[in-house]
Formats: C-alpha cells, structure tokens, sequence
C-alpha cells in the first residue's frame, strides 16, 4: 500500500495560535538570591508554560553552578541552542538578561541568531522581547550593564589576591589533595597522602602516568572529592604540583580577555614561588626526580607525536571483508588491511589518496547541486516516521529533581564554607546527590533519546544548512569533508561516503580515473 501524506487544513478564526515554549535557568554561585534559586526557576517556568493556554510546554533547559561569561561552559544553554536550530521550539523565557548571559556580543549574537530562525527570547524580569525592535535594543543596553558588572568584580577579585602574592599572605581555598585548610594553614590528610607518595613511588619505579591512574582505578581509591575518579591528567598534575614538597607556585594561570578564558602563565604576568609554604609529603630529592623524568618523557612523546594523522585514518572499511584500510608507509596508498596480509585473503585493491580525495570533491558538488531532491525527500519521510513519545511530563518532573538536589549541593557548599558540617559528612553527602544527578540525567537523556529518528534529523538538517551556505568545491577541502562524512566504505569499484545522517552516497572509481 502506497503511503498517504494528510495534510491538514487551515486554523479557524477562533482556534489560539499555539506556540512551542522552552524556559532557560541557571545558577551561578552558593550565594543566589531565593529568587533566582535554581529549583525555583525550574518550578516557576514549568507552571508559568503550562498554564498559558497559548503555550505548549518543550523542555526546561537548566545549567547549576556554572559562569553565564562563556557558551561553551554551559552544556544545558548549548543543547537548547542545537534544539531551536532543529525547529524545536518559538519561544524561549529566561528570568534576565543577566540569567541568560553576562558577556554582550555573545549573548546579542545568539539572540539574533535566534531571531533569524523564528525563535524569539522573553526576559521576563525587564519585560522585554526580543521579538519586537525597541526591546532588542534595551536588551542590549541590558547585557552590557550586567557584562560591566562581571568584569569589574573578577578584576577586583584579582588585583586583591594578586597583592597578597606579593605580600606573601596569599591563602589557596581550595586545598590539593593530600591537604585540609584550617584557618589559613594546609594540614596533611594522612589518608590521601598515602596516595601521594603511592603516584610518585610508582612513578619513579617507571610506570606511566596512565598506568598509574587504571591502578587507583582498579583499587577502587577514592579521589580529593571522594569519587574513584584518575585520568593520566590528574595524575600528572599531582607529580607537578610542588605542594608536594613544601612549597608553593601561584599564578602558574590567569584568566584574559572577555569572556575570560584561563591561560597558562608563560610569562604575561610574574609568578610567586613560595618555599616551605606547608608540611611535605614527599621529600624534595624525590620530587625533583620525578619532574625531571616527566621533561624527559614528554620531549620523548613530542618527538614521536611530530607527524600528523592522515584525515582518513581509520575511516575506510573495506566492503568485501569489513577491515579497515590502513596507510601503506612511504606512498600514497590506503590499503584493506586483510588483503594487506594475503591477497588470497580479500581482493580488495589499494586505493589511492588522490582518489579519495577527488571522490569527494565529485560527491560534495553532485549533493550541493542536487541536495534539494536528495536531502529534502529523506527528512520529510524520515519525520513522517518519527514518534512523538509525549514525554514531557516525565521531563519535567525529572528537572524538578535536579533542581532540587542542586538546592541540596549549594546548602551543603554554604554549611562547609562556615565550616558548620564535617568535611567527611560533606564528601559522602555530596557523593550521594552527585549519583542522584547522575541517574536523573542518564533518565532524562534516554527520554530525549529514545527515538533514533531524532538524530537522524538533526544531522540532515545540518548537511541542508551546510549546502545551502556552501559553494561548489574545486579541490579536497578537509573541513567540508570532517563535517560531512562519518565513514567511507570502498570496494574495487565504488567508493561510498557515508554521511553524518547514516545515507550513503556513491561514487564510481572509474569517474575518477
């Protein structure tokens, strides 16, 4: 049976134009106001969307304890940029301007960015829209008020904890593992000190900063926050760090520019080293060994590291035995790695890079130039399957739950800071709300995931905004091509480019000979 396409007819006069709503929370610091409590602005914008009868609900996007200066720190605020750009929603309502975000040409960009694609911004505190002319000049006028604020405090912030660098008065807050601040004086955590001298002694002996941190891992060792948590990264920056033997670097980062960004100290700014600064827990001769054997593996690991990875690198897979094909040393040729070991073994033959590469410049311009009845056709079927679960309910009171147990983390920052819980009680309590979180969003992610069809979507829409932008390639353009393909699939006589959104585009190696 053929597949019917229902088209629906005109709205009445008297029916409500109904708009798609999502809200935007966030929470900067312990030290919000009640009114801007992250469980509160999750229960205020999940009432207010349902009960506006003009307003269907979406989704609350909420990020907690993060800064408002910089996008790409706010996982929430990003995923519901993705979310408008795939048509998802009309309206989004933030509590302010200074909510939404504290750094000026970021947060206009992105509201005109919204507005250009039909979704409009209501802060509800100013009152403002960012739907109507006038409002979005206020807004801007706003943002910049709110970004003035935020740069004024950080610097002050600075040029205080700068002077007491000087002064040799400079009290580190947040204490490196192996230590517990009481009053302005670090004391030795016995228990994570063992720890300490278990990553140098290890580390001296010649294992790996990778090896070091799966064996706390295996042995289930618990991290400063008391979650069994080691990367190599973490594990290096304890070898670096020269608390370790008493003394103390500051300053080895600052934070430039706005939004601010940290940035290494390789000079810019003078650092302050101070010596025997607290009690050691390891000696010094130990920790100079281990610095220097650190310098000397990684001017090894530069030296191996020098040559570039081929675009192609574990892309290509050979259709006839599924292997993938591997760089020939010293040519220009990319061969199935079985038929590599025998020819007997898969008959798949060597491909140029030349040859892949003028396969995709023929394959990027046949899809720009055809994109319409290629892309167009295969969203629409592929939204015509996509279920719609009704899941927002169940969204909503999973937000709740979040907001709540990060109302619970920010109590508990404020009782440890006024020192009025115990710091063992504050770890096992925070480890709990962590885990609840953890699953909450594992929950919530599989609701916004449950329909594969989702996926596929956005990427088409992506590679239909990648050609409706793009132009006409004359030479390989690597860029174009990491955007658009996932894999390519090769045979001995075609070259198929699987794009992001799973289609598989073909091309004959004989039009490329």
């Amino acid at each position: 049976m053929s597949e019917v396409i229902v088209i629906q007819g005109n709205h009445t006069k008297d029916e409500p134009d109904i708009k798609r709503v999502s809200a935007y929370a966030r929470v900067s610091s312990a030290s919000d106001e009640q009114q801007y409590s992250f469980h509160n602005q999750v229960q205020h914008f999940t009432s207010l969307i349902q009960k506006t009868p003009e307003w269907e609900y979406v989704d609350i996007y909420a990020d907690e304890g993060v800064t408002g200066t910089r996008e790409d720190k706010r996982s929430e605020f990003n995923r519901m940029i993705r979310d408008a750009e795939d048509g998802l929603m009309d309206i989004i309502i933030t509590k302010s301007v200074s909510r939404f975000g504290r750094n000026v040409s970021e947060c206009l960009r992105t509201v005109k960015h919204l507005k250009d694609i039909g979704v409009t911004v209501i802060f509800e505190e100013e009152g403002l829209d960012s739907g109507k002319p006038a409002d979005f000049t206020m807004i801007s006028v706003k943002a910049a008020m709110a970004e003035q604020e935020s740069i004024s405090t950080a610097e002050n912030g600075r040029m205080a904890n700068r002077q007491r660098m000087k002064l040799g008065t400079y009290v580190q807050s947040n204490p490196p593992i192996g230590y517990t601040l009481n009053g302005t004086e670090f004391e030795v955590n016995e228990e994570q000190a063992e720890v300490i001298r278990r990553i140098f002694a290890e580390y001296l002996s010649g294992s790996g900063t990778s090896k070091i941190a799966d064996g706390l891992m295996r042995d289930k060792i618990p991290n400063k926050y008391g979650m069994v948590h080691w990367t190599p990264q973490s594990v290096s920056y304890i070898i670096n760090n020269p608390r370790y033997k008493g003394d103390a670097l500051f300053q080895k980062s600052f934070k430039t520019g706005f939004p601010y960004k940290k940035k290494k100290n390789t000079g810019e700014l003078p650092m302050y080293y101070a010596e025997d600064a607290n009690i050691p827990i390891v000696s010094a001769e130990d920790f100079d060994k281990a610095a220097e054997l650190m310098q000397t593996r990684r001017e090894k690991h530069a030296k191996e590291s020098s040559e570039t990875t081929s675009i192609f690198a574990k892309k290509i897979y050979c259709r006839h035995c599924g292997s993938t094909y591997r760089h020939k040393n010293g040519t220009d040729t990319w061969a199935c790695r079985t038929h590599d070991k025998g020819t007997d073994k898969c008959q798949a033959n060597p491909i140029s890079e030349e040859m892949l590469k003028k396969a995709f410049v023929q394959m990027y311009n046949k899809l720009k130039a055809n994109y319409e009845h290629i892309l167009l056709p295969f969203l629409t079927q592929v939204e015509a399957m996509r279920v719609n679960k009704a899941e927002q309910d169940k969204i909503a009171d999973i937000n709740m739950q979040i907001a709540q147990n990060t109302e619970q983390v920010l109590s508990l920052r404020r009782l440890k800071s006024q020192e009025l819980i115990e710091p063992a009680f504050y770890i096992q309590e925070l480890n709990r709300f962590d885990k609840q979180t953890m699953e909450l969003r594992k929950k919530k992610n599989a609701i916004l995931h449950n329909n594969r069809y989702d996926d596929i979507i956005s990427k088409t829409r992506k590679i239909i905004r990648e050609m409706e932008s793009a132009c006409a390639i004359g030479k390989f353009d690597a860029e174009s091509f990491k955007t658009l393909v996932s894999r390519i699939e090769a045979d001995n006589e075609i070259i198929t480019f699987i794009v992001i959104n799973g289609m598989g585009l073909e091309v004959s190696k004989k039009e490329v000979l």
